[in-house]
């Protein structure tokens, strides 16, 4: 079994706000990051960039050292896969997953799941480490639960769903299949809340209460 560097497998513990699943699906290649805050990567990689990360990932964060001491660093790096499968990062292995440019958190590294899609897992966990290969769940809200979804500004296959139990990661479409309200606009404007942001809508405090049922009509 491979063992991460200090820029991988050491660096696994993250102060800064922001936690997240221990496994996150890769974007598909293809999506125009350039109007991103990854878009230093995309200016190297292109089209082929996959991103391997959710999109409010901390820019920096404080990480414990294998000494003992912290350092602040990126909150990501990009990752080059070659034909061989063989990924780097920074002149440090950093997984094995089909060739190709990906933009992974710090400290993480790629992989694939139970279906053969292409992962990035969490330094410590996943199947480097004699973990369980990913496995897509359809997150499914339980009554009255809170919850808060972060969606890409661009067209990524994936959005991150943070409840008290944890986050999940599920696809755009599949939104309406967790048990989100299905809202109508101008019902939610009429009490002050608005539903700008696609494709969530927001009561008058700015929580947000459920999907605009328009988009996904």
């Amino acid at each position: 079994m491979k063992t991460l560097s200090v820029i991988a497998a050491l660096l696994i513990s993250l102060f800064s706000a922001g936690v997240y699943a221990d496994a996150v699906p890769c974007a598909k290649a293809g999506i125009n990051l350039k109007d991103t805050r990854f878009r230093a990567e995309f200016a190297l990689s292109g089209s082929s960039l996959r991103l391997c990360a959710p999109l409010d990932v901390p820019s920096h964060g404080t990480y414990v050292m294998e000494d003992g001491t912290t350092r602040n660093l990126p909150g990501w790096i990009n990752a080059t896969c070659g034909a061989n499968k063989v990924c780097t990062a920074r002149g440090q292995w950093a997984g094995n997953a089909p060739k190709g440019d990906y933009v992974i958190e710090t400290g993480w590294y790629l992989g694939v799941g139970s279906h053969g899609d292409v992962v990035a897992y969490e330094g410590g966990t996943g199947p480097a480490f004699g973990g369980h290969r990913y496995e897509p769940v359809i997150a499914q809200l339980q009554p009255g639960e809170k919850f808060h979804v972060t969606c890409p500004v661009n067209d990524s296959a994936y959005c991150s769903l943070a409840v008290n139990r944890g986050v999940f990661t599920l696809t755009l479409e599949k939104l309406p299949e967790a048990g989100f309200p299905m809202l109508k606009p101008e019902a939610v404007e009429a009490q002050g809340g608005n539903c700008d942001s696609v494709p969530m809508c927001y009561d008058s405090n700015g929580n947000q209460i459920g999907l605009n049922a328009e988009y996904f009509n």
